[in-house]
């Protein structure tokens, strides 16, 4: 099988100290070609790229800690992001800064284009798998979103709708 560097594109030669798992995972003719490819953005200790590096660890490495809630569920990082930090990058957009976080618009869905966005940590919190979603003045918005604007507590509403059974609009009188 013939193989090139992926930087320069020169013919790849095993050498026989490599096994074969070896052979199969080397992508680059030396270690300049390696460090070369990685500096290409040159944003490597940048928030971004941490970002997107735990991403991929979350939902690709079996043995990380994370990995039942993301990989094991089906989320994955879309393929052309996933070994190539600039295109992610690109589609994303710069990172705004602290207060923002990167989400997922759908959490059934993986980390692909249109269903990223920056978001503020509240707004991240509230979008997870076991909020609970109502419909409220014709929009579909979270339990505790429409607590907010009735002036209801949340525990009181939530335990209003799932232990005693009432409707919504009756759950969310004061």
């Amino acid at each position: 099988m013939e193989r090139r560097c992926e930087q320069c594109g020169k013919l790849l030669r095993r050498h026989p100290k490599h096994s074969r798992k070896q052979w199969q995972s080397k992508r680059f003719c030396s270690g300049a070609c390696s460090n070369q490819s990685r500096a290409i953005h040159n944003q490597r200790y940048t928030r971004l790229y941490q970002v997107w590096a735990a991403i991929k660890q979350r939902c690709h490495n079996p043995k990380h800690h994370l990995f039942r809630y993301y990989g094991a569920r089906g989320i994955t990082l879309f393929e052309g992001w996933r070994d190539d930090f600039g295109a992610f990058a690109a589609d994303v957009g710069p990172d705004p800064g602290r207060p923002f976080e990167l989400g997922r618009a759908d959490n059934d869905l993986g980390y692909q284009p249109g269903n990223v966005r920056w978001e503020t940590r509240t707004e991240n919190v509230r979008n997870t798998r076991n909020t609970r979603w109502v419909e409220f003045d014709g929009q579909r918005i979270s339990l505790i979103e429409a607590c907010e604007k009735t002036g209801v507590p949340y525990k009181r509403a939530w335990i209003r709708l799932m232990r005693l059974g009432w409707p919504l609009a009756r759950a969310l009188r004061p």
